[in-house]
């Protein structure tokens, strides 16, 4: 079977532009080919804008069936950051990763983390002396960026080509011909009215992100929404920008202190803007129907301001810290616990990436990627096998 004429990418998250980039990339795509992202409300709207942007690869963070893919789009963001100056434009840099304990003496037997390993002084100013500091990722395993302006860079560099398009509105159905695809039914509005519209399509790629499981039950029937059964997963993180200046690293960080819940394990990274990323904090919320509806939980933030007190005095209001960002995101569950890429089974040019979970950024480049090569009919840069729908 050949190339497809048109290509429609539901999603406009770091999967979805990731996936258009590479096939507009690609030489190998004739030239009379459409690539259309569909996007509900914006580019990153959802957690490809909230997100961290920690990236790590090796078997001590991935699971066997997405070390390769990890490992894959792991080099792929260093290559872009090469490419179009990403130390500058998205804040990708190389990091240290450490995993910190911060307890009171009479705890220090609860603490479930090996502290027979080697321990290092606190490797970071703005860390207290009184952490337990075991390394985790070295600047040849571990790294960061700002993933809302990388996703908003991959968009921009894709809408360059002359048969690129992004289109902002809701899918809400396929028109089928002879079991195969052959448009999505867009609703969108255009001044000021609501109108809905036919894309071309005979090839379908599902990049939803935590609304994968919903857009499959709903484009192609609830068989094949079981089949991609992802769902969301609340997560809530804050941003503060103390006084003192930062160091480039990423701290996995577990608090046992008076005052605070037993369960306070969260994420720190250092960005190069000056700024901590602070996450961790699970929300009770269901996942609302578009990404501009998102709740943020009161009560996780109000966790999540406590464990930073906790931390270090730096991030103290006190001491001059300032809070930038308080938000939430949903992350993409997989109910079969390990992501969805490749082609979807009994239906003709339907295609998808999703189910990441929390590692989404690091291994969108690298999904993109691979299903674009899988567009083309070319061998695939990673080995996704295990993660075939």
């Amino acid at each position: 079977m050949g190339q497809p004429h048109h290509i429609v990418i539901i999603g406009a998250g770091i999967v979805g532009c990731s996936t258009a980039y590479f096939l507009v990339q690609n030489e190998l795509l004739q030239e009379e080919t459409t690539v259309t992202l569909v996007e509900g409300t914006e580019v990153a709207a959802g957690a490809s804008g909230y997100a961290g942007g920690f990236l790590a690869k090796g078997a001590e963070w991935h699971r066997p069936e997405t070390v390769d893919l990890s490992q894959v789009s792991f080099d792929l963001h260093r290559e872009l950051a090469e490419r179009y100056a990403g130390e500058t434009k998205w804040g990708y840099r190389a990091i240290e990763t450490y995993v910190s304990v911060h307890s009171s003496p009479a705890h220090l037997q609860n603490i479930d983390i090996n502290l027979s390993l080697p321990k290092v002084q606190s490797p970071t100013h703005w860390l207290p002396h009184t952490s337990r500091v075991v390394p985790k990722g070295d600047m040849s395993s571990t790294a960061q960026c700002m993933p809302m302006f990388l996703t908003k860079h991959l968009c921009a560099e894709t809408l360059r080509h002359p048969n690129a398009a992004l289109v902002i509105g809701r899918a809400m159905a396929v028109t089928e011909k002879n079991g195969a695809i052959t448009g999505v039914v867009v609703r969108r509005e255009a001044n000021g009215v609501t109108e809905a519209v036919t894309l071309p399509c005979d090839c379908l790629v599902l990049a939803a992100g935590p609304w994968l499981g919903k857009l499959a039950t709903q484009l192609l029937g609830p068989e094949v929404g079981r089949s991609l059964d992802v769902s969301g997963s609340q997560a809530h993180s804050i941003v503060i920008k103390p006084k003192e200046d930062l160091t480039a690293h990423a701290v996995f960080a577990k608090i046992e202190m008076g005052g605070l819940p037993d369960e306070n394990e969260p994420e720190v990274y250092c960005r190069p803007d000056g700024t901590i990323y602070m996450c961790g904090t699970a929300g009770p919320d269901p996942l609302p129907a578009t990404a501009d509806k998102i709740p943020v939980s009161h009560e996780a933030l109000k966790k999540l301001h406590s464990e930073a007190r906790a931390l270090t005095p730096i991030l103290w209001s006190e001491n001059g810290a300032q809070v930038v960002m308080e938000q939430a995101c949903y992350l993409p569950r997989p109910a079969r616990g390990r992501p969805l890429v490749g082609k979807v089974k009994g239906i003709q040019g339907v295609w998808v990436g999703g189910g990441h979970d929390v590692w989404g950024i690091v291994q969108g480049p690298g999904t993109g990627k691979v299903i674009s090569e899988m567009i083309l009919g070319l061998e695939t840069s990673a080995d996704v096998t295990g993660l075939a729908p």
